[in-house]
């Protein structure tokens, strides 16, 4: 029902099916010009690309306007930019993001308040309990092959926002813990966890304005030293609305028990 009321909106305005000229200025100087006609509505040249230092410094005017024909002009832009700062620097208005990586290792503590028991064998057994140690890691820290981190980002939001995407790259030399996508707690929020190669992406539809934790676990691999690109959160429908925490580097050793015949 709705592609058929499209169809008929379509021919009701003769929406595409003008042949219409268009040409576009940048600072008052034109550098294309675009046709397009009913047979070439899907497939014409319709987009214009500057790079490097053809984009200066300061503030600058893109104009379309019609040349020939008529018709309606639909126009969009997007801005793909890249940082030589060295470690890329946190950043963020109306939503921030903090990340922090713990090393997690579980030990066994003797408990002093427990004294060792007897086993029906006669063998003396220590009674004692497990912790869970988190230990922060800074940058350029280096961990063992096998290591569990612990990946922490701390969110904050002046306001009630919705429609959420946090996207955390992983260090190359580590994968995530978890193995399948899906709706899970992720800290101190619910959302939508979705596993790539190369990233671990948090969908969430609300957070009302304070300050959130959420986190995920990773398990180091590949030795090496590894820079994990800034965590970033954005509104997917309010792109203005974004921030991205600093960048981190991290080292990876061989186990220790691997390295026993190499020199120190």
């Amino acid at each position: 029902m709705t592609t058929r009321a499209l169809s008929a909106y379509l021919l009701q305005t003769r929406e595409g099916m003008e042949d219409m000229e268009a040409e576009i200025l940048y600072d008052g100087v034109p550098v294309k010009t675009v046709s397009c006609t009913k047979e070439t509505l899907f497939t014409f040249d319709n987009a214009f690309r500057m790079s490097g230092k053809a984009l200066a410094d300061g503030s600058h005017v893109i104009t379309i306007r019609r040349k020939k024909g008529s018709g309606n002009i639909y126009a969009n832009s997007t801005l793909s930019y890249f940082s030589l700062e060295d470690p890329i620097p946190a950043a963020g208005n109306a939503v921030t993001v903090e990340r922090s990586y713990y090393r997690i290792r579980k030990e066994t503590v003797k408990n002093g308040s427990v004294k060792d028991t007897q086993t029906d064998a006669g063998e003396l057994v220590s009674q004692g309990r497990d912790l869970t140690r988190r230990t922060l890691l800074k940058n350029g820290d280096v961990i063992a092959s096998g290591d569990i981190i612990e990946v922490v980002m701390t969110v904050k939001t002046k306001n009630d926002v919705e429609y959420l995407m946090l996207l955390d790259p992983k260090p190359a030399g580590c994968e995530s813990r978890e193995t399948a996508s899906g709706y899970a707690r992720l800290g101190t929020v619910f959302g939508y966890r979705e596993i790539g190669d190369e990233e671990i992406r948090l969908f969430l539809s609300s957070l009302p304005m304070g300050q959130y934790q959420i986190s995920h676990r990773l398990r180091a691999e590949r030795p090496g030293r590894f820079s994990a690109l800034p965590a970033i959160i954005e509104a997917m429908y309010a792109p203005e609305l974004r921030g991205n925490s600093r960048e981190h580097k991290i080292g990876i050793s061989m186990p220790v028990e691997q390295n026993n015949d190499q020199p120190q």
